[in-house]
């Protein structure tokens, strides 16, 4: 009780402080946004039933802050909304959610000192081989609550050394206690100074520590990475790359502690196009843990400012890892490709039932995302897709996997006039350790429209269709809702 009574004080305590130091910065720019409203929201199946329907008419009474400040060195982002749901139907199903999102940040002078903090609040399923649906108002979720502060210091790369060092803390917190932790991470990195014009390198430490709350069980790693490579123009020129990580998992009841290390290193061949933009070749040498010697690569193109094309392929200690970054801006036009690779644990977001959530899994993740802004429109599209390789109890490799694609466009009709309209789609699917596979389909589509009024009043009012369907019998649904939003603003 104690641990959870700290939790809940930091959170409430984290964004009044980190306000009042940034609003203290002498020239802070502050705006502040509150607003209040009531939203009806009537549902032809309030319980998302596969059968047997019952209709409810839900009303949510809500409050909301969003507040910046951009002051002296430092800047400060938050937008908080509290909701009352009440329900006809079920008197005891009425509950409070809260909202949150919030990042401050703080350099102090010349000093090459900085401090940042983040927090977030925010309504997850219960478990998504169960259901994926993370609405508040009719889908299983649980509050969870992330937050996380920073010291970091650089000399900004001035002289021959460049040198950066940092240091910050965690907590998770969910209202079912899954995933419950403390972190704590460091990290140093050096390389050459803005100084040293013809030769780059750099190495780089990082540390995390992950620790169970009400529990024996915790995780850390340890990475050093680093290259050293000739700068020039134009042509080839010689590289040295090198990385090493160890991950440990402690805390076991049969005391039995576990931990996997891998270290390479190599020579490459790298081939400047400009002085911004690269290709390169690599073959490592394993000189710790399994695996064997493999070539490498890297990509680090820039054919514009408005384009940055970065890869990369390597050996880790997980096998194979992967990273894209893809990005082309325009006038009118965005473009993001990202691929990542990376171990976690004690993650609550895609948490499922058979999932031992201390455990480090490996997450690979795929998005796109696309906008295009027109004179009265605008157009959206998000692809994605997720890999998550766990391990169960008996050590069999299980993945959960999700692919997902939304579609949103919006149109202002007139001055005061705005029609919405949204398609979403995913696919869950989740192995289990029966060599039995669970496919899940969600689709959400969404029309709307919204009226301003008095530049502080406003109208929406839409309808909504959602559906699931799944190769479990029980867990297939329908729900039709029709909603209608007031808001004042201040």
């Amino acid at each position: 009780m104690m641990v959870k009574r700290a939790g809940n004080k930091l959170f409430k305590a984290l964004p009044i402080a980190a306000a009042v130091f940034s609003a203290c910065a002498s020239g802070a720019k502050v705006d502040v946004y509150p607003s209040v409203g009531f939203r009806a929201t009537h549902t032809d199946n309030v319980e998302l039933a596969n059968s047997s329907k019952e209709s409810a008419t839900i009303g949510s009474l809500y409050a909301a802050l969003r507040a910046t400040v951009d002051g002296n060195e430092g800047a400060l982002s938050l937008n908080y909304r509290g909701t009352r749901a009440m329900y006809s139907h079920d008197s005891d199903r009425n509950s409070y959610y809260n909202s949150l999102q919030f990042s401050a940040n703080k350099r102090f002078g010349q000093s090459g000192f900085a401090m940042n903090a983040e927090a977030k609040v925010d309504n997850v399923a219960r478990s998504r081989r169960r259901d994926a649906n993370d609405d508040i108002l009719t889908g299983d979720t649980v509050t969870n609550r992330n937050a996380s502060t920073n010291l970091s210091y650089s000399n900004g790369g001035r002289g021959y050394l460049s040198f950066g060092a940092n240091a910050g803390a965690s907590i998770r917190d969910a209202s079912d206690d899954q995933g419950n932790s403390y972190g704590y991470r460091a990290g140093v990195s050096l390389g050459q100074g803005s100084r040293v014009t013809n030769y780059i390198w750099s190495t780089n430490y990082n540390f995390q520590k992950d620790d169970a709350r009400g529990g024996s069980r915790n995780n850390q790693s340890h990475r050093v990475n680093g290259n050293l490579a000739i700068a020039q123009m134009y042509g080839f020129a010689p590289t040295v790359n090198y990385n090493w990580e160890k991950y440990e998992e402690k805390g076991f009841d049969d005391g039995e502690d576990r931990d996997r290390t891998f270290g390479r290193v190599g020579p490459g061949l790298r081939y400047y196009i400009d002085r911004k933009s690269f290709v390169e070749l690599n073959y490592n040498f394993v000189v710790e843990g399994e695996g064997n010697d493999s070539w490498g690569g890297k990509v680090d193109l820039n054919p514009s400012r408005n384009t940055k094309i970065k890869g990369s392929y390597s050996k880790r200690v997980f096998g194979n890892s992967y990273d894209v970054l893809i990005q082309h801006k325009s006038k009118r036009m965005t473009n993001t490709v990202r691929y990542s690779e990376e171990l976690t644990s004690f993650e609550r977001d895609f948490f499922v039932e058979d999932e031992i959530i201390e455990d480090y899994s490996l997450r690979k993740v795929l998005d796109w995302t696309s906008s295009l802004k027109m004179k009265r429109s605008s157009v959206s599209l998000s692809l994605t897709s997720t890999r998550r390789e766990r391990n169960d109890s008996d050590g069999q490799t299980l993945n959960d996997d999700t692919y997902g694609a939304t579609l949103s466009y919006t149109r202002s009709l007139t001055r005061t006039t705005q029609f919405s309209s949204s398609f979403r789609y995913n696919k869950y699917q989740f192995d289990d350790s029966d060599q039995q596979k669970q496919n899940d389909y969600y689709r959400r589509f969404e029309l709307s429209l919204s009226h301003s009024f008095l530049q502080s009043l406003s109208l929406r009012y839409g309808y909504q269709f959602s559906d699931r369907s799944s190769n479990e019998d029980d867990f297939g649904y329908e729900e039709n809702r029709a909603y209608i939003n007031l808001n004042k603003s201040f």
